[in-house]
């Protein structure tokens, strides 16, 4: 692919005294961040564009914060709509170094171009180099990197429902919480009410209060169980999905509304719902005509020695949150709420956040639902907040390869939302699958995700929620070092996560384990087999002994003879042949040496193109 050599770019040097001086105008209160990343020349004149304002002594801008109206055209243009844009130049800096300048748009023409054969879509170099950064485990910043469709969904009014949505890897988050930061800046109600943004993992939560200052937002950031802000803390989790599903079912309003109608004298919401679950003919005689019998048989719970001993699950603090607000609570207001991986909202958790905010930003993906009910519409759960919504389909993948992609959309009843051919990148190539002895599934692919780590790769090991204590305990014995994803640790080279905590993470690439068991022959299985194969940016590989679930069968490959470890093995005959040699190595070392070889084909065709 032509294009500007971006080492040896005239401009280099003209562009290193810019940020000189917005790091100087900026003084001692300079962030750690590049004030400026891009520059945008049109009709309105010459401006460059960064994450804050930067003025001179006389008050005139010299960077434009990325959500100021001037900014605009900086996103809004493309190698294929240029709008009137002369010149659109990114702006990579490291430190305060200017170490490269790409210019997408040079004299109203396309820096880049895509390619006839493949028809892919035009995107500049600047993403593509970004795409290909090695992982944290958390998403990557992209203020720089916009696209114009996001920026569309950012900049649209706060009143009402949004609801951005889109295929795995798309920006869904990262369009969300710019679009909070955008309204922050932009909307005085917004900024008077303050930002409530609701994430269900500890990563996504860290990561959420990492960028919202980096975009000069500040937020409330929560799970859905820690707004209840009563006594009680998540101690337990429902074993049955069936708890679950009917403690988030709608009916559970009017079930609790009749409960405090029903109650003599005061009471504290623990105390009712305590007594809810320990009474099957209570719950009867209040629910009989909106529950069936089995359904409020899941609801029983023999009550612990104290309310502070209960063993409280996620959706039992949201039913205590909506008996506090039954029983007079005040409920805090917001002036925007930002809700990631909504699809996993029940209409219980809808409610909660409702009560603190109409104006709300949902970002999701239905097909990527791992929780206990499953919504069809996103109007299940947008009735919720208000009668007025609309919708912000994000098209392109950013993140997942195409043939994970293509691999992954097998485990959708109907293919997924997504069109292939917006998926932008292929990453390393088609998904790596190895058959290995049973039992040693885990060892084979941790073995591997160690050696894939050794390259500079995040590795991502991800197993059956039923299968992770014993993973957990097996790299604890053997002495490898993994992160325990379940608490959140993503600050090793490999991780360890279960299943269904995979959502909101990347990796650059991802073992794993036993697919048939994650898949487990349900729809929520496959769901979270869908989720966990498209967390990677690179590649894929697949460790089983059991038969490949469905959707995987076409990758299943008659079990090999056993074959004596590497240190044991003769010294080769002297041959020619990099196949035979290539035959000798152990299973993770063959991942290894394929990830090498198909980063150097890549890196070659570049280079062609």
């Amino acid at each position: 692919m032509e294009g500007t050599d971006v080492t040896t770019h005239p401009a280099l040097d003209d562009e290193q005294q810019q940020l000189d001086r917005s790091f100087a105008l900026l003084g001692d209160g300079a962030p750690d961040l590049p004030p400026l990343f891009g520059r945008i020349d049109d009709a309105g004149g010459s401006r460059y564009v960064g994450r804050t304002d930067v003025r001179d002594e006389s008050g005139d801008a010299v960077v434009v914060a990325w959500h100021a109206p001037e900014a605009g055209a900086f996103y809004q243009a493309c190698a294929t709509e240029p709008a009137g844009v002369m010149l659109k130049r990114v702006v990579t800096v490291s430190g305060r170094q200017v170490i490269a300048v790409h210019d997408e748009i040079a004299d109203g023409a396309a820096g880049d171009v895509s390619s006839a054969r493949d028809q892919r879509p035009v995107v500049g170099k600047v993403v593509v180099a970004a795409l290909e950064q090695f992982r944290t485990g958390a998403l990557a910043d992209a203020t720089a990197t916009l696209r114009p469709e996001q920026y569309d969904a950012i900049r649209r009014p706060a009143r009402g429902v949004l609801v951005i949505q889109g295929g795995p890897g798309t920006g869904k988050t990262i369009t969300a919480l710019h679009r909070a930061a955008w309204l922050a800046a932009n909307d005085d109600a917004v900024r008077a009410g303050g930002l409530l943004v609701v994430a269900p993992t500890p990563t996504l939560r860290n990561y959420v209060a990492d960028v919202l200052p980096r975009l000069g937002a500040e937020a409330v950031t929560t799970d859905i169980g820690a707004l209840y802000d009563g006594p009680a803390t998540v101690r337990g989790r429902d074993t049955r999905p069936e708890a679950a599903r009917v403690k988030g079912s709608a009916v559970m309003a009017m079930v609790l509304r009749r409960l405090v109608e029903a109650t003599d004298g005061p009471a504290t919401p623990e105390d009712l719902l305590r007594g809810l679950y320990a009474d099957p003919a209570l719950l009867e005689r209040l629910a009989d005509d909106l529950l069936k019998a089995g359904q409020r048989d899941v609801l029983y719970r023999e009550p612990a020695p104290s309310a502070a001993d209960e063993p409280w699950t996620v959706d039992d603090l949201v039913l205590l949150d909506e008996l506090a607000h039954l029983l007079g609570r005040a409920t805090p207001r917001f002036g925007h709420a930002v809700v990631d991986e909504a699809q996993n909202l029940s209409p219980m958790q809808a409610r909660a956040i409702a009560r603190r905010c109409r104006d709300v930003t949902l970002a999701g993906d239905l097909e990527c639902s791992t929780g206990p009910g499953k919504h069809d519409e996103w109007s299940e759960l947008t009735g919720y907040f208000g009668s007025e919504w609309g919708e912000a389909t994000l098209s392109l993948g950013y993140r997942v390869p195409r043939p994970v992609v293509e691999l992954s959309r097998r485990q959708l009843p109907d293919g997924g939302p997504l069109e292939l051919a917006r998926s932008l990148r292929d990453g390393l190539g088609l998904p790596l699958v190895r058959r290995v002895d049973p039992g040693d599934e885990a060892a084979v692919a941790l073995s591997a995700g160690e050696a894939a780590a050794g390259t500079g790769f995040k590795v991502g090991v991800v197993v059956a929620p039923a299968r992770y204590d014993e993973t957990l305990r097996y790299c604890q014995s053997a002495g490898v070092k993994v992160g325990d994803g379940r608490d959140g640790d993503l600050a090793q080279p490999v991780t360890l996560l279960p299943a269904d905590l995979a959502n909101g993470l990347e990796f650059d690439a991802i073992a794993l384990v036993e697919p048939a068991e994650i898949g487990d022959g349900t729809e929520l299985g496959r769901r979270l087999l869908y989720v966990a194969m498209t967390r990677c940016t690179q590649s894929l590989a697949i460790f089983h002994s059991a038969p490949l679930p469905a959707g995987m069968e076409h990758l299943e490959r008659p079990a090999s003879p056993q074959e004596p470890e590497v240190e044991h093995r003769p010294r080769p005959a002297r041959s020619e042949d990099l196949y035979d040699l290539f035959k000798l190595l152990r299973d993770d070392d063959r991942m290894l040496v394929e990830v090498l070889i198909r980063r150097l084909l890549r890196d070659s065709l570049e280079r062609e193109d």
